[in-house]
């Protein structure tokens, strides 16, 4: 994915986390007209791992850095400790990280594809777009207020001109 995004117009850095049921995607850029091509790239990175999965090279590679990244983190008491308390939450069995590395290496293409189609579609994505330091802030959406309540709008404070929204409980009157 890092080498898909560096060609072209776009050149940025990609950190991928993986945790049990979650995946984080991250581009960075510096110029806020490059919000919605990083964000676009990142989303047909995705889309393309679905529809023609891992090449070999990039599958061993994804296999090592899992793989090394246990092995390393079983050099601490820490990081034991944490390999056995998840495999205890997650199977019921303390023991069953030992077989970690050897599930890893029985991952094949086919199985990266099948769980890229089946969990990671586009609309069950959550975007959050930080911008870059000093870029001007995007108009805040006027928020959706609950039956009975009205919506005003205020100027923040030691802002120029900047206003946001907010929802007021309307007073019954006695």
């Amino acid at each position: 994915m890092r080498a898909a995004l560096s060609s072209g117009r776009l050149s940025h850095g990609v950190l991928i986390h993986e945790d049990p049921g979650m995946v984080i995607e991250l581009g960075a850029y510096l110029q806020p007209d490059q919000a919605a091509p990083v964000e676009a790239a990142l989303f047909d990175e995705v889309e393309k791992l679905g529809a023609k999965g891992p090449t070999a090279d990039e599958l061993r590679k994804a296999k090592n850095q899992v793989q090394s990244g246990f092995v390393f983190s079983l050099e601490h008491a820490q990081g034991l400790a944490e390999a056995i308390g998840r495999s205890w939450i997650n199977t019921g069995d303390p023991s069953s990280f030992l077989h970690d590395v050897d599930n890893i290496e029985k991952v094949s293409a086919a199985d990266v594809q099948r769980v890229v189609k089946q969990y990671m579609p586009q609309d069950h994505a959550t975007v959050v777009v930080i911008p870059p330091p000093n870029a001007p802030a995007p108009p805040a959406p006027a928020p959706t207020c609950a039956s009975g309540d009205s919506r005003r709008r205020s100027t923040a404070r030691g802002s120029t001109r900047r206003r946001r929204w907010s929802c007021s409980r309307r007073r019954a009157s006695r």
